[in-house]
């Protein structure tokens, strides 16, 4: 893209800003290993799956310009689902081990975040609780988003049974049409607790299973423009907390 001079150099000093070393937590047993970076929005930016040795999280071009910050596995949360940013959170890391880690966060706006991650068996698991801990109502919704290495994306489909009881198999790269895209799914269309990302007749890549309950709108993307990108977000039922109250989101990743 073209940029003006003064924009350019604004992303070259941000980008040299990011380019630093980060610390990394590390959670690992004998299925999963988990590398997390505080720093990056308690952003887990590899997810190894040791039968197989393969990351199953995206790595990112190096050269893109938010980069590090960006792909992996992030929560954030917002005051709607369309035309309403991500509010700025600063995550503050908190007791961890090689299973689990623990982070508090403050929102721009005055609301605290918990958030625990956890390696179990095959699936990390994570929860994420937002309230509200400010003086007056405010309307919020918790959003996670994954970025998936998806292999070859021309043989790659998404699987799941939605909430309708409907059987869904998207395969991602159609004849004749641009290699990228996304589609949004909500009400009955939604996925019934989980969906998938796998070889069309085969095995998947990455399952993500979550609290049907707490989930109203889940969002799927993907590309083969530059790299093999899955993305699933899942947003929750948006409320208008009052003061004290609270909201969950909980999500699981695994291979299998």
């Amino acid at each position: 893209d073209l940029r003006e001079p003064n924009s350019l150099a604004v992303d070259e000093k941000e980008f040299a800003a990011r380019m630093k070393p980060y610390d990394v937590v590390t959670m690992e047993n004998e299925h999963l290993r988990v590398d997390v970076v505080p720093e990056l929005q308690a952003r887990a930016v590899r997810m190894i799956d040791k039968r197989s040795g393969k990351d199953l999280l995206l790595r990112p071009n190096s050269g893109a310009t938010t980069y590090p910050d960006l792909g992996g596995l992030t929560v954030g949360a917002q005051s709607d689902y369309v035309n309403a940013p991500g509010w700025k959170i600063e995550w503050t890391l908190g007791n961890h081990s090689d299973s689990e880690i623990h982070f508090t966060g403050k929102s721009e706006n005055g609301m605290a975040l918990e958030r625990v991650l956890r390696v179990e068996g095959t699936q990390l698991k994570t929860s994420t609780t937002l309230k509200n801990t400010s003086a007056t109502a405010a309307p919020a919704l918790l959003q996670t988003h994954v970025d998936a290495e998806g292999g070859d994306l021309k043989k790659a489909e998404v699987r799941f049974t939605s909430m309708a009881a409907a059987s869904v198999s998207l395969a991602l790269i159609q004849p004749n049409t641009q290699p990228s895209g996304g589609v949004n799914y909500a009400d009955n269309d939604r996925p019934n607790g989980e969906w998938s990302v796998g070889k069309i007749a085969g095995v998947p890549i990455l399952m993500n299973r979550f609290a049907k309950e707490q989930v109203a709108r889940c969002q799927l993307s993907w590309s083969a423009k530059s790299e093999n990108r899955v993305g699933f977000s899942l947003q929750t039922f948006k409320q208008t907390l009052q003061p004290g109250e609270s909201l969950t989101l909980e999500s699981d990743y695994s291979a299998v």
